[in-house]
């Protein structure tokens, strides 16, 4: 009888508490049903998907078309107001932050096909990063990338977290605070001058206030971050001597025929000695793109020159660290 009574109430209980199923749910008046943020996103698509047609007809279908890794030309039927980079198999690879505001598309004025891209949280390469390595990998084996870039910008909402949240145990638990764990190190151990002088004044604080956009150790911690990433790539197992040509890219035989160019076979082995790595940083104020000059050649090529520095401050001074002197 108990047993009865307790089901009779649990099932009273559950029908009073469970909505109506035979009646459609009415979201409340203040809820917009129409997103409109969401409606702005496909009507930015629509104007994209009209000025490829009007200014580069068939440029996206032959991209399509192409797999990416082969070399296509392209030739707009209308007078553009600037040449395309006209390939499936893009000449860069684009290591960025995945602030909002630095989209390389939109920066670079750059047409599909143009950039292979990785962006993550402070533009952080990691060897121990499955994703970060893969794109690497493919980037330089498959597609024959011949320039990587690493771009950060200043205003960087990771870097800035790196200042105000210094390391702690709690960092394990915390996905977000894990990831800048060397943007952690390089601040609490960088011997730049503007860095040594915030962490000074910081020194104490609890909490630790947000540094200003233009203030000058935040601005220096992240050109010695994008310092630090060029010398990680430039040092990825990938481009280590002593492996196979199905594994990495060069093997030192190879390296001692790369500029023969006695074979396709030999050309594959030789990839790494045609890639650049660039470090650039982005300045959110001015829109411009900074060479922070410490571009690095896997191989034997020269560095190829910053563009004329005018309007971009290539002038000015970095804080004297060479790239060889960073940590790994």
């Amino acid at each position: 009888m108990n047993v009865i009574w307790l089901l009779s109430f649990f099932t009273a209980l559950f029908l009073l508490a469970a909505p109506s199923f035979s009646h459609p749910v009415v979201l409340p008046p203040e809820i917009d049903t129409s997103l409109p943020d969401v409606q702005a996103l496909f009507e930015g698509n629509d104007r994209f998907v009209n000025r490829m047609d009007s200014k580069f007809p068939g440029l996206l279908k032959k991209l399509a078309r192409e797999p990416q890794g082969k070399s296509l030309s392209f030739k707009s039927d209308t007078k553009a107001e600037y040449t395309p980079f006209s390939s499936s198999a893009p000449g860069f690879l684009f290591f960025g932050c995945s602030d909002s505001r630095t989209s390389e598309g939109t920066l670079f004025d750059a047409l599909p096909g143009t950039l292979f891209v990785q962006r993550n949280v402070a533009n952080l390469y990691d060897e121990s990063d499955l994703n970060s390595n893969a794109v690497l990998s493919y980037a330089v084996m498959h597609l024959g990338v011949t320039h990587i870039i690493v771009m950060g910008h200043y205003g960087c909402g990771g870097v800035a977290a790196a200042i105000t949240n210094p390391m702690t145990a709690r960092d394990d638990f915390n996905p977000a605070q894990r990831w800048i764990i060397p943007i952690k190190e390089l601040y609490a151990t960088s011997n730049r001058s503007e860095i040594v002088e915030l962490r000074s004044r910081n020194k104490g604080k609890r909490p630790v206030p947000m540094p200003p956009l233009r203030n000058a150790g935040y601005r220096a911690l992240v050109e010695e971050n994008i310092k630090a990433n060029v010398l990680r790539i430039q040092h990825a197992s990938l481009f280590s001597f002593g492996h196979s040509p199905n594994v990495g890219i060069r093997s030192p035989s190879a390296h001692a025929s790369c500029h023969e160019g006695s074979s396709d076979e030999e050309d594959e082995n030789c990839m790494s000695e045609r890639i650049v790595v660039h470090g650039w940083v982005y300045d959110l104020e001015t829109g411009r793109v900074v060479d922070l000059g410490v571009s690095a050649s896997l191989g034997d090529i020269a560095v190829p020159i910053a563009p004329a520095c005018e309007g971009r401050h290539c002038d000015r001074d970095l804080g004297g660290t060479f790239i060889s002197q960073l940590p790994l």
